[in-house]
């Protein structure tokens, strides 16, 4: 199966933009903007979330670049794109942190475009198979002259570049893109509970009821899709390093909700349906 067809996504939600957004703290490193390539010599981060994250991603780095805690925790090689022994690559990168060993300040070096860092929401299950998948050209307009000619303007037709690298492109493996891709998922039967929380006043840091769910960790930390997230249309997508070569590098954009309104349908007891529109941004 294509690593970019859809099976059950993964919603990175950057925490940390939605902490700034609230005035915590401002660092224009934590927006997901990594053409904004820059050489960081000594960036120390205070980790201050409701609830530990779990993941920490960086976008636009060089393959020299560094990132070390408090706590020096060792990363599972299973679970690093690009951070990988002997495999160091320029691109991106992506940690998944085991939450009982983060430590409380992170110190990054090098070049580097974008951090994002939070955690991340499994859908339950995959969505309905009438989904959709385009690649939008706004940025192409076209038109006509007199003597019958076409001319083309081409203001954009992909993201820009991450540094001498497309966007997502991991070290010298070659990444194709063209277009903005917009997903139009439908997610059939899920619970009341995989939607909202119990209570509204829940502390989930301290809660031990504590459930993921659409509202809490996507809706609410991306201001109702006012932030950007990263979008994983296969959460399974693994990266496969073999004797240095990669044969596997999963699917990620940066995107927002092309919506203004998130309803459900009720279908039964406790039971909805929902729709999403997903549309990359740059």
């Amino acid at each position: 199966m294509a690593k970019q067809n859809v099976a059950t996504p993964r919603f990175f939600i950057n925490e940390a933009l939605y902490h700034q957004a609230q005035g915590d703290y401002r660092n224009s490193v934590l927006e997901l903007n990594p053409s904004n390539i820059r050489t960081v010599s000594s960036l120390t981060m205070p980790l201050t979330f409701d609830a530990y994250p779990t993941y920490i991603m960086l976008l636009g780095t060089s393959a020299a670049f560094t990132l070390t805690d408090d706590e020096s925790i060792e990363y599972p090689a299973d679970s690093v794109i690009s951070l990988n022994p002997g495999m160091e690559l320029a691109g991106f990168s992506l940690i998944d942190y085991p939450a009982a060993t983060i430590s409380s300040t992170l110190h990054l070096s090098g070049d580097l475009g974008s951090l994002s860092m939070g955690r991340y929401f499994n859908m339950p299950h995959s969505p309905e198979l009438s989904l959709t998948l385009s690649h939008e050209y706004k940025g192409i307009k076209s038109q006509t002259t007199m003597g019958g000619a076409t001319l083309t303007n081409v203001n954009y037709y992909k993201p820009p570049k991450w540094g001498d690298l497309e966007a997502w492109q991991l070290g010298g493996f070659p990444r194709k893109y063209s277009g903005r891709r917009v997903w139009d998922l439908s997610f059939n039967y899920l619970n009341d509970e995989d939607l909202e929380p119990e209570s509204y006043s829940i502390d989930e840091s301290h809660s031990s009821d504590w459930k993921d769910n659409w509202f809490s960790n996507v809706l609410y930390y991306t201001m109702g899709g006012a932030l950007p997230f990263i979008f994983q249309p296969n959460k399974d997508a693994t990266y496969v390093p073999s004797n240095a070569e990669i044969t596997s590098i999963p699917e990620f954009a940066i995107c927002r909700f092309d919506m203004d309104t998130f309803s459900r349908e009720q279908v039964a007891n406790n039971v909805y349906n929902i729709k999403v529109k997903i549309k990359e941004s740059w």
